[in-house]
């Protein structure tokens, strides 16, 4: 059914922070609008929030588009979280597919370790484990039927709205778990460094689900509530956390302490990565600030126009040439830009080859 594809409910809020995020990267809404195959009052009646909800495809196109890179959904997302409330965030569904499907998290040792210790100790296989996951027990029998929702054409592996029957106010969201035994076996074999927060959530909350009716507990509302706060709890104890919790986690902190003990090895790492860089930054203010300024101005606009791209140019081993003479620095600088004014005739041409 068209109603059940993925689909994102636009608030005042949101509408107003796609016009800041297309004014921040200087697009005019009437390219916008030319590019999204739709009129200019269209893409002002969104910014507005008049458009009460659009396809979530329409939105990734609109902020590569914006971008100008491929991830741009992403970092439009990453700013949302920065300016909205952390208990509002759980209420937006484009929002807990970012959080929870969509952004990729490191994945520790510790977190392989527990997931396969408690599919050990339940003597549960990976073909078990993702055989009772994609039954979808939570949802409960008559919860397609009720809802009119065809489970086999439903996407998968995404949060999607839906409304009770008794209620048009009440809006509530559901999501239908498929994991394929492969990808848990890879999981546990240390195969994948990397994967959204709800991969282990899934995992080891269906364990501890299996652990429960093996000593005699019946599926219900209370054990579905128990193993949910177990799961994030454990996982958290883990340092494995998405970042819904890790606010949620700040705000029960009562000191920075408490709070910098809690946090994963990488998040730490890149704290102190960037500390580390802002300290190199200030001691260029001190010396110059007023050509540290200008720099810094060229680096944001990079970072703006495409931050993967512009992190991964920084990145390189710069500091191999540390011992050449100023004038080869010089030199080298100027081939940089004489070969970026290059690649920018190249996407000129195809550009005008593409119209």
């Amino acid at each position: 059914m068209d109603n059940n594809m993925p689909k994102i409910k636009f608030s005042d809020f949101l509408g107003a922070q796609l016009k800041e995020f297309r004014m921040q990267y200087k697009k005019k809404a009437v390219d916008v609008a030319k590019y999204m195959d739709k009129s200019p009052a269209y893409i002002s009646k969104l910014e507005k929030g008049q458009i009460q909800q659009i396809e979530k495809k329409e939105l990734v196109k609109m902020a590569n588009f914006i971008t100008g890179v491929e991830d741009g959904y992403i970092i439009f997302c990453e700013k949302i979280a920065q300016n909205i409330d952390a208990d509002e965030l759980e209420k937006e569904i484009w929002y807990l597919n970012f959080d929870l499907m969509e952004r990729q998290l490191p994945i520790t040792e510790a977190v392989i370790k527990l997931i396969k210790e408690n599919m050990a100790n339940l003597n549960v296989s990976p073909t078990e484990l993702a055989n009772y996951i994609n039954e979808n027990e939570d949802l409960g029998k008559d919860f397609f039927a009720e809802h009119d929702i065809n489970p086999e054409t439903v996407d998968k592996n995404v949060w999607l709205p839906y409304r009770e029957a008794d209620s048009a106010e009440v809006r509530r969201s559901f999501i239908y778990i498929n994991y394929d035994e492969k990808r848990i076996e890879d999981f546990i074999e240390g195969k994948i460094d990397k994967c959204e927060y709800m991969f282990p959530y899934v995992m080891l909350y269906h364990l501890l689900k299996i652990y429960y009716k093996l000593n005699g507990d019946v599926h219900n509302d209370k054990m579905i509530d128990t193993c949910k706060q177990e799961t994030e709890e454990i996982l958290l104890s883990n340092k494995f956390y998405s970042i819904s919790v890790q606010y949620s986690m700040r705000k029960k902190m009562e000191t920075e302490e408490e709070y910098q003990n809690a946090l994963s090895k990488f998040d730490l790492e890149n704290k102190g990565l960037i500390s580390r860089f802002l300290n190199e930054i200030n001691f260029l203010s001190n010396y110059d600030v007023k050509y540290t300024n200008e720099r810094l101005e060229k680096i944001v606009d990079n970072f703006e126009g495409d931050p993967s791209f512009a992190l991964g140019f920084m990145s390189l081993p710069l500091f191999k040439l540390k011992d050449l003479s100023s004038t080869r620095k010089r030199e080298f600088l100027k081939e940089i830009n004489e070969n970026i004014k290059r690649y920018c005739e190249m996407t000129q041409e195809v550009d005008i080859e593409k119209y």
